[in-house]
């Protein structure tokens, strides 16, 4: 999303406009490029709701960098798969996360 800020300056006003603009794009994957798109999503999804519970246990802090050292040890005996897909897909769920609480702690909103 891109977003611009335009003065508008009428006859005796001068107004600050915000104008979002936002595209779309559609993936268009190969047979090939299907399972792996479902295999990464698959991950992240794991990683998130991996960490999630551990937050909420208060195991860990909802910190980006140690949500994913912990999911790195773990991971070696609970999910070996894990290892097939990019390490992006985890790292995004965790620093996901870590935005999430810090939002909701910061702003009282309810982001999760």
């Amino acid at each position: 999303m891109i977003i611009w800020y335009v003065w508008r300056s009428d006859s005796s006003d001068s107004v600050l406009l915000m104008v979002n603009k936002a595209f779309r794009f559609e993936l268009k994957p190969t047979k090939q490029q299907l399972p792996l798109l479902a295999q990464h999503a698959g991950i992240r999804r794991k990683a998130w709701n991996w960490s999630l519970e551990r937050v909420k246990d208060r195991e860990i802090r909802a910190n980006g960098p140690e949500l994913h050292k912990a999911w790195n040890q773990w991971k070696k005996e609970n999910a070996p798969y894990s290892s097939l897909s990019s390490k992006c897909a985890p790292q995004e769920a965790f620093s996901d996360l870590a935005d999430a609480f810090e939002s909701h702690w910061n702003n009282g909103s309810l982001c999760l």
